[in-house]
């Protein structure tokens, strides 16, 4: 049963397995790429290629 409402958080998600996280999990992989000069984010879960995205989500409190 939730009683309230939690934190708001900055996190990513990936697209492909559905993986949620916050923005600073050092789990998720910046990977440089020269030919385009930006970072490439490789998925810990599924290792699918830059199909991330940031998103806001809650943390509810739940109570048992």
């Amino acid at each position: 049963m939730m009683t309230g409402y939690g934190d708001m958080k900055l996190g990513l998600m990936c697209l492909n397995c559905g993986r949620i996280a916050p923005t600073l999990d050092i789990y998720w992989s910046f990977v440089f790429d020269y030919k385009n000069n930006e970072p490439i984010i490789v998925c810990p879960e599924c290792l699918h290629i830059n199909c991330i995205e940031r998103i806001t989500y809650m943390v509810a409190e739940v109570s048992r």
